[in-house]
């Protein structure tokens, strides 16, 4: 008796960074984990900590069974914030940068009320810190608005 084994074959779908779709929360149908969409990278959002830190109540949040299409980036970091130094006006995201291997913490600008709202970052939730706080913390890229 002969054993046969039959070798199965299947279309992988090709992965790729998405900056169209900068600043967009999103998630597969019927799954939990949620993404944000960062630098074309799609970055999990670790806990509801981590989403209520950041995001307005509500946020909309875009489902897509293409989300496994998108490259995997660093994850949001667990405690990520919102921050800026007291009496200043610039505001940070304060967490992982989005392109691996590279997952230290670093401050990242957010340049421009359009983009702030485009992500859905909540004012309310910004921390004011020392200036001295700030300065201690490696810049990493700004956060990107959607490109075409």
């Amino acid at each position: 008796m002969t054993a046969t084994a039959k070798v199965l074959t299947h279309e992988v779908a090709e992965v790729e960074r998405r900056p169209d779709l900068n600043g967009l929360i999103m998630k597969v149908p019927g799954r939990d984990p949620l993404y944000l969409i960062l630098d074309g990278y799609k970055c999990h959002i670790p806990n509801m900590t981590t989403l209520t830190n950041l995001f307005v109540p509500n946020p909309t949040i875009t489902p897509d069974a293409g989300l496994n299409e998108i490259t995997t980036g660093n994850p949001i970091t667990n405690g990520a914030v919102l921050a800026r130094a007291i009496g200043t006006a610039g505001v940070y995201l304060i967490s992982a940068p989005p392109a691996p291997p590279n997952a230290t913490i670093c401050k990242m600008g957010i340049v421009s009320t359009h983009i702030f709202e485009r992500y859905q970052f909540n004012s309310a939730k910004i921390v004011e810190v020392p200036l001295v706080v700030l300065e201690g913390i490696p810049t990493g890229p700004n956060v990107a608005p959607p490109t075409a």
